[in-house]
């Protein structure tokens, strides 16, 4: 009897329970402390991330005994030493450098669709984007207002909103050609927003409203709905991000400024506890991970202002800003990939529907099938793993219909070994293993 290996909890539909974060402490040292106000992570696993405030500097023009204050983004590898080319302080494009300079401010960060980094900078308002692998600039463009964390979808258009409330959500192409505005009047201050992989579905979080917003629309090429569904009450995030290995948003709740469980100025009877990330099913608006907060002594003046996920989704990397006090810096959390065996049968009792066949043939050299099932249209990724729990290949991404469904996968360009492919459709996850022999 095949086997199928169903990962991170047993799954009792529509709840998708998680193992437990286990929080890691600072990252990458106790001494890095800098007021996080963006965090990225590109596809080599390199954290990136910038404070708030101008805490680098270079020497003045003419003048090599003095500096001038800039800000600085850093970049380290997974195991804390820092990339190569960090810290950058001036980004040079086409031969230009363009230094990070006064009266700058950091506003956001997230990689776009290659793991290229977008990186939001206020005074000038500004968003840039930058070689994930070099550290070189690759483009930039004027925003009218201080922007904030872009969201980026699977085809690279970007979506930018501003701090200010009333003001529009606009979208770019990759080259930062303006498209159209998604949003006139997106509701409340905010800091962030997020996107759905394809495009159709944008999470606003207008922190000083206390909720959690959807603007949907049918298709790319249809207008998104100008009154939003509310998914969340009683979050004030200042942080969010999709995880795409779980299709899950994970969203902050509010801070001791602004504090979670309100909503339009009344309280909404939830507990949701301050400085704390929790995982919510964007369909139904439902809490499905219990999350992770940021560990201190003194939570009051901490606001979350950055969170991205490893390329497996295994660690997550969050950072504070102070309101006040010491600086404050990022901390890392992981969860373990536990897998629980479960035979044929107990499939169908578990996710009636859902199937994912051996891949055929088994072993394989160097093609080979892999054919699943889904009971339900939805978004549907099929991903492969080598045994470090490195993406080696996406196979599927994209919203996929009912029915049986066949996919080759072609690993002419990988070495011999045991290698795990995973299935992920709506609250569904399953997983499986094939063995390439060359």
């Amino acid at each position: 009897m095949k086997k199928l290996l169903l990962t991170f909890g047993v799954i009792l539909l529509p709840v998708l329970v998680f193992a437990q974060w286990e929080n890691q402490g600072p990252f990458p040292n106790v001494e890095y402390l800098t007021d996080t106000h963006g965090l990225a992570v590109d596809p080599d696993g390199k954290i990136w991330t910038s404070s708030f405030y101008r805490v680098g500097g270079v020497p003045f023009a003419g003048n090599p005994d003095s500096t001038v204050a800039t800000l600085r983004i850093d970049v380290f590898n997974p195991d804390g030493s820092e990339a190569d080319f960090s810290p950058i302080q001036i980004i040079t494009i086409d031969g230009v450098p363009d230094t990070l300079m006064s009266p700058a401010s950091a506003r956001g960060m997230r990689a776009d669709h290659n793991g290229n980094i977008l990186f939001t900078m206020g005074g000038p308002n500004t968003l840039y984007r930058i070689n994930y692998e070099t550290g070189e600039g690759m483009g930039k463009m004027d925003l009218a207002s201080p922007g904030i964390t872009p969201g980026v979808d699977d085809n690279g258009n970007i979506f930018m909103g501003y701090v200010i409330p009333v003001r529009q959500v606009e979208i770019y192409d990759e080259n930062f050609n303006f498209i159209e505005n998604a949003v006139d009047s997106a509701r409340g201050f905010s800091r962030t927003l997020e996107v759905s992989p394809d495009g159709n579905t944008i999470w606003w979080p207008g922190y000083t409203t206390g909720s959690i917003l959807a603007y949907s629309r049918p298709d790319e090429f249809s207008r998104f709905d100008q009154v939003p569904d509310t998914l969340v009450k009683g979050f004030a995030s200042e942080s969010m991000v999709y995880d795409r290995i779980n299709n899950l948003l994970y969203s902050a709740t509010g801070s001791g400024n602004d504090a979670p469980n309100f909503f339009n100025g009344e309280e909404t009877g939830t507990d949701y506890a301050p400085n704390t990330y929790y995982g919510i099913d964007p369909a139904t608006g439902e809490i499905v991970d219990g999350g992770f907060m940021y560990e201190t002594e003194d939570p009051v003046n901490y606001r979350p202002r950055g969170i991205a996920f490893s390329p497996d989704g295994l660690t997550v990397y969050h950072g504070v800003f102070r309101a006040s006090g010491e600086p404050v810096g990022m901390q890392h959390a992981t969860r373990p990939n536990t897998e629980l065996v479960v035979s044929v049968e107990d499939q169908v009792d578990l996710a009636s529907g859902y199937t994912l066949n051996q891949n055929f043939p088994n072993p394989f050299n160097p093609t080979t099938a892999i054919t699943y099932e889904l009971a339900q249209s939805g978004m549907t990724t099929l991903r492969v793993y080598d045994m470090l729990g490195r993406v080696v290949a996406t196979l599927v991404n994209d919203t996929m219909p009912a029915g049986y469904h066949t996919v080759n996968f072609d690993a002419s360009n990988l070495g011999s070994g045991v290698y795990i492919y995973e299935l992920v459709s709506g609250n569904v996850r399953l997983t499986n293993k094939m063995t390439l022999v060359k």
